[in-house]
Order: C-alpha cells, then structure tokens, then sequence
C-alpha cells in the first residue's frame, strides 16, 4: 500500500491552487505550486501538511477575514458522514484529505480569533474532519470555543456533532493532551452526555472512543458515565459503552466487567500450547478447555495474554481477545487458535522464555511457558 503522505504531491497541490484561483484571482498558482512542492519529498505525513500549509497562508490574502472566506469558497461538497474518508477533490472544489492543509492554515492564521475561526472549522470539517485544527482553539480560547460546542452538539450536520466529540478527546491519536478539560472531565462529558444517542453511527463511534480516553486516564469517571448511559440502555448505548470500554474490559477491571454483565467466573480452565519453542516469523498454536462449575449459564470474556521479552530483559503483557461465550450449566467448552510471531514494523520480538496465560472475565485462571528464538 502506498504511503498516505504520499497523496500531498504535485497533482494534490495544483489541484488545490486551481480550486482556489477559481475563487480569488489573484492567487499566484505557478509561485504558490513551485515553492509547495520544494522540497515535498524530504517530509513525512505531519510534515508535508505543515510546509504545504505554510506555504498557502503566505499567498492568502494578508486580512484574514478576506483570507478566510477565500478558504471556504474554495471548499467542495460536503462528504457522506459515513464514509467521510471517500472524499477527494474534484470539479465541486477541495475536499478530502487535503483539507487538513486548509486546518492548519485556520490555525496559523487565525488562532487569535477564535469565533470566526471556529465558524471555517465548522465548514471544513464537513469536508474531511478538523479535529486536529480545532484543539489549538480548545487549549488557547476554552471558553469560548467550549461556548460554541455547546450549540455544536445540536448542529443539523453529523460531522460538526462529531467534531465536539472528537476534537476534544483526552488521547486523540497524532495531537497534543487537553489538560484543561481533563482535570474533571465536567465539561467534555456533557457533551458526550448530549451525544450518546446520536442517530449518526460516524457520531457514537467518537463518542465510544472518547469514552475509551476517559477510561484509561480515569476509569471511574468512565464507569460512572457507563452505568448512566445503560439505565436506559438501547442496542446502540450497549454498543458505545462495550467499545468504549475494551481497553478497561482487556485489563480485567472489575467495574467495568460487571456493568456489562461479566461477573465472576465459576469454571475450572486449563490452556495448552502445542509446542514450547517457537520462532519468529511462525504460529504458536493454543487450545484451552473450560468447564462450567456453575448452576447457572455464565457470560464469559475469554482472552489471553502474551508476556513479551524486552531488550532489557523485563517482560510486558499485551492483552488479546480471544472469544465471547454464554456457557451453560455444567457444560464444557474447547476452543483452539494460533498466535502469530510474525515480523511486523509496530513491534521488535527478542529471544528468551516468554509465556502466555488464559484471562476469563479479567482472571487468570491458567498459563504456559514457552521459549522464543529471536529473529536475526
């Protein structure tokens, strides 16, 4: 798959410029191109979008009122909600990816005016998402841009809902922490609050993703708003709370296992590697066999851990699902799969006694030592 910096090059950039001479004439398209590009290919992703955008907001007009209203003329049709990544630019105007391009030009130009900043964030993020403009405006102007989220989460356009709920996530991927709206999370949880039952699935998803940020920074405010959401629970409020507590549901927390119905297991369980030396580039297959010990039928999170050797020798636990079972009175149950030891880019494997261990409901009921031999 092709790199997705690689989508800012020279077609994109005179796209762009086109879609903007179309709108002020005065925009130096061949300059504006010439310098964009200079350079392009020494950038990565963040990198390109910050040149590219420098680059724009130096061939705007130098009053920004003028300037913003050239950026938003120059904006295509809005995207499908539910496939907001589909959008690209085309004859309508600038759409897609690129408008990344156009946020961090709202942020370098406009920053110290938040109101009719805000207002461009508002139509840009139609066209792909401004989530990433809009935090610089959450850290520097709270009030003011938590003033206006406050009418956003009633906004007529999915994507502008979103945009409160995303923007102003605790551990939004690639941005900065929002210190002031973590310390208690009062304001940001009256906005997930207001758009828990969004009709949007683009918009709960955010919602079940800030729920996850809140979670791991702090799980009782997690499982407070949890628990409220599900006394008037709807497939949709059960979905959002179940997504937005996976990573608490991985690491076995109790508040969060109960509230969703996973209680303490009764079962005697054993897991069972098919081998106990592995190497890298290969699949380590487990089976385990679970039997109930119970009277009653059991909701049961099945999951394993793998507990990595470091380059320093330590060992670190990452947390993998394994199945979803209802196990009936007395029954048994056998469930077999591989873990792969593949070489991949996100993680460096090293050799040495490694072991895996059977989590159900968030205990460890069995485990297995097995020895890795690294890769060269």
């Amino acid at each position: 798959m092709e790199p997705f910096k690689n989508q800012y090059n020279e077609r994109s950039i005179r796209t762009l410029a086109q879609h903007i001479h179309r709108v002020w004439n005065e925009f130096p398209c061949d300059v504006f191109v010439a310098e964009a590009v200079a350079g392009l290919d020494s950038y990565e992703l963040k990198g390109r979008v910050q040149h590219i955008a420098q680059v724009l907001a130096a061939s705007l007009p130098q009053d920004w009122g003028k300037a913003g209203d050239v950026l938003v003329a120059a904006l295509g049709d809005e995207v499908d909600p539910e496939h907001s990544g589909s959008g690209v630019m085309d004859d309508s105007g600038v759409r897609g990816f690129m408008v990344m391009v156009l946020g961090d030009v709202v942020v370098g130009r406009g920053l110290d005016r938040p109101q009719q900043s805000l207002k461009i964030l508002r139509e840009l993020t139609k066209r792909f998402t401004a989530e990433f403009a809009v935090r610089p405006f959450l850290r520097d102007h709270p009030k003011v841009t938590a003033a206006i989220f406050d009418v956003w989460v009633k906004d007529p356009s999915a994507h502008v809902r979103r945009l409160v709920s995303e923007g102003s996530r605790p551990r939004l991927p690639w941005s900065f922490r929002l210190q002031a709206f973590t310390d208690t999370f009062e304001r940001t949880t009256a906005w997930l609050e207001a758009l828990v039952d969004d009709p949007s699935l683009y918009v709960r998803r955010s919602v079940a993703n800030h729920l996850g940020d809140i979670g791991k920074e702090r799980p009782d405010v997690a499982i407070a708003l949890a628990k409220r959401w599900l006394q008037q629970s709807t497939p949709e409020r059960h979905w959002v709370v179940r997504h937005g507590l996976r990573y608490l549901l991985k690491q076995g927390h109790h508040g969060a296992l109960e509230i969703l119905g996973y209680h303490e297991p009764r079962v005697a369980a054993t897991l069972k590697l098919d081998s106990q030396q592995v190497s890298v580039g290969e699949t380590l297959s487990l089976a385990c066999h679970i039997i109930s010990s119970s009277d009653d039928t059991q909701s049961l999170l099945i999951d394993y851990v793998v507990w990595h050797v470091r380059a320093n020798g330590l060992r670190t636990s990452s947390v993998f699902r394994w199945s979803k079972k209802e196990l009936l009175a007395g029954e048994t149950l056998t469930l077999s799969r591989g873990h792969s030891f593949r070489r991949v880019t996100t993680r460096r494997y090293y050799g040495g006694k490694h072991r895996i261990e059977l989590q159900i409901n968030g205990r460890i009921l069995s485990g297995a030592e097995f020895e890795l031999n690294e890769e060269e």
